[in-house]
């Protein structure tokens, strides 16, 4: 007879416990990471668009 799986009893978080906070603490480390890659994505765009802009200008000084 084929039984049915179960689930784990122990998923690795207790709540209230020292393993959920750590886990929380890694999550929210995360979340900060994210939110600082965006942050540094953003600028980075900025300056590609500000360096086409330049270049294009340049460009355009040296055409005549």
């Amino acid at each position: 007879m084929i039984s049915k799986p179960q689930l784990p009893k122990d998923l690795g978080i207790k709540i209230g416990s020292k393993t959920e906070d750590a886990w929380t603490t890694i999550r929210d480390q995360a979340k900060a990471d994210i939110e600082q890659n965006n942050i540094q994505n953003t600028i980075n765009e900025l300056i590609i668009l500000k360096a086409g802009k330049i270049i294009k200008r340049e460009k355009e000084k040296f055409k005549y």
